[in-house]
């Protein structure tokens, strides 16, 4: 079908096809009923927020980004201690609709239990962000979609030590405390990255490509040399989609998991062995990405508000 086609099909004018495809500017539900009956979906179709999620083109995705203004919004960084612990408690609640939007597969209810168990012991989750905040506020930023924050990913720049126990399966991310983070570092643990509960104002895959936008950020941000011999990210799977968009960007599963909480730990980096060629290929394109972003962007632009770095309110 053809754009025109579709709006004489849906009673709508061609340039309203062309906003809504774009996803320019919010829909009203009538006109998006109107598309709906003129393709024939039906209303759970219609409803299906992850049916557009940038994470299954990323890194590609992300070219946009280069050619244009690749930069952080000024609402990406937390303003204060209590705009992070805002932060953390949001991406908490959203874990839960992360995991109502993922497909059940034979071991779901082994996501909802450990998801359970963050939950028993959030006073100790909440505090341990708090911590590396302080100690390196880049790790912890917002994604926004125009001047709304929609998202929050959280990436740390670790110790070899750090890195290698939870490579290894031995020990929790919950024990990689602040004390194991650095301001940079060749090895990275893509700690969260979810859409915020509630920020359905912009269009979903708007959201999706902000989160993705942010994480390959701080990918630059917190790396020394991407290119350089012994780059590496591990990653953990907290829910289907999770698993799915790890898989998707470039990262393998290590065949461990991890303990108390059963997450599977995957890795990135174009030197682990027995990857696929489309893993391989996803993984090095992202590194060289990553590269262009650290290379071309200012270095006063890379970093973070004094006033974030205060730790004060």
């Amino acid at each position: 079908m053809t754009q025109s086609q579709l709006a004489e099909e849906a009673e709508l004018s061609l340039r309203t096809i062309q906003i809504v495809e774009k996803g320019r500017s919010s829909v009203r539900p009538e006109t998006i009923h109107r598309i709906g009956d003129a393709l024939g979906l039906t209303d759970d179709q219609l409803r299906d927020d992850t049916s557009k999620d940038a994470f299954d083109s990323w890194p590609w995705s992300l070219s946009k980004f280069i050619q244009g203004d690749p930069t952080l919004s000024e609402h990406a960084h937390c303003r204060g201690l209590e705009d992070a612990r805002a932060a953390v408690r949001k991406m908490r609640a959203s874990w839960g609709e992360h995991l109502k939007r993922s497909e059940s597969p034979a071991d779901g209810d082994g996501f909802a239990i450990a998801d359970q168990k963050l939950d028993d012991e959030y006073p100790r989750y909440e505090q341990r962000y708090l911590e590396i905040w302080k100690t390196n506020p880049n790790c912890i930023l917002y994604s926004t979609a125009g001047t709304q924050r929609c998202g929050v990913t959280i990436v740390l720049p670790v110790t070899d030590r750090a890195y290698d126990e939870l490579r290894q399966g031995k020990c929790t991310f919950m024990d990689v405390e602040a004390s194991d983070v650095l301001p940079e570092s060749q090895n990275l643990i893509l700690d969260s990255a979810v859409e915020l509960h509630g920020s359905h104002a912009q269009p979903w895959y708007g959201v999706t490509d902000s989160v993705s936008f942010t994480l390959f950020f701080q990918m630059a941000l917190l790396s020394i040399d991407p290119t350089a011999d012994g780059f590496r990210m591990l990653g953990f799977a907290a829910s289907p989609i999770n698993l799915k968009r790890l898989c998707g960007t470039g990262f393998s599963p290590c065949g461990v998991h991890m303990p108390e909480y059963g997450y599977e730990i995957c890795e990135f980096s174009t030197g682990v062995g027995g990857q696929s060629n489309e893993t391989y290929k996803r993984s090095a394109t992202a590194t060289h990405y990553v590269n262009l972003f650290k290379q071309f962007l200012p270095k006063n632009r890379l970093r973070v508000p004094s006033q974030a770095m205060t730790g004060k309110t």
